[in-house]
């Protein structure tokens, strides 16, 4: 005996797949530009402004006349004051931080008037020093200093007043210096200074070397 089943026809399985997302819409001036991510700007930092090593200096010493005449007439050796301010030092390329500029006022006067003379010398002068950067860290500021060894010179008018038999005369002439300093501590330093005054005044001459100690504020 033959018995027939009867078979289950085929099932099918279809699988629907959900449309692709639709692009963002261009952006610009082109209309077919896609549209593009944000560009990171790059932010240029400045050098951090470098400080002066001081707000004034205080020296005193001795400058000696290169005139024997004038050393004979006056004296050999002369007290002297000078006061530097308004520094300001290199903020940008090779000399950076290695160049201060400042102004200085003098006045040296002879103790002693063994010829019958008295020779007073004032001045104001701008000067530049330069020397090797050394860094100093205070807190979260950063000064910069020059090295303890350092030269420079300057250029300015001289005042020379000659005192003789009475009668005070004074007359103003251009002038000069070249110096060489030396840091002691902190803040002393040693400074050599040749002032060359352009001519004389009355038969005296003020140019000469100077020896002086100074403080720095």
């Amino acid at each position: 005996m033959h018995v027939s089943v009867p078979t289950t026809p085929p099932i099918a399985v279809v699988v629907a797949s959900a449309p692709p997302a639709a692009a963002a819409p261009p952006t610009g001036n082109n209309p077919q530009a896609p549209s593009e991510p944000p560009k990171t700007r790059r932010v240029r930092r400045l050098p951090v402004r470098l400080r002066p090593p001081f707000h004034g200096r205080l020296e005193v010493g001795a400058l000696v006349p290169d005139d024997p005449p004038t050393r004979r007439d006056t004296s050999t050796i002369q007290p002297r004051i000078e006061w530097d301010f308004a520094p300001l030092i290199a903020q940008t390329g090779k000399l950076r931080g290695r160049a201060l500029t400042f102004v200085t006022l003098g006045y040296s006067t002879s103790t002693q008037n063994s010829g019958g003379s008295t020779l007073h010398i004032g001045s104001v002068s701008v000067c530049e020093s330069f020397g090797l950067p050394r860094h100093i860290n205070h807190g979260k500021a950063v000064s910069n200093e020059l090295g303890r060894v350092s030269v420079g010179g300057g250029y300015g008018l001289y005042v020379l007043g000659v005192s003789r038999g009475g009668e005070s005369h004074a007359a103003l002439k251009f002038g000069s210096d070249a110096s060489a300093e030396y840091l002691v501590g902190r803040n002393i330093f040693v400074q050599v200074r040749y002032h060359f005054i352009g001519g004389g005044f009355k038969g005296e001459s003020g140019s000469g070397p100077a020896l002086m100690i100074g403080r720095r504020y």
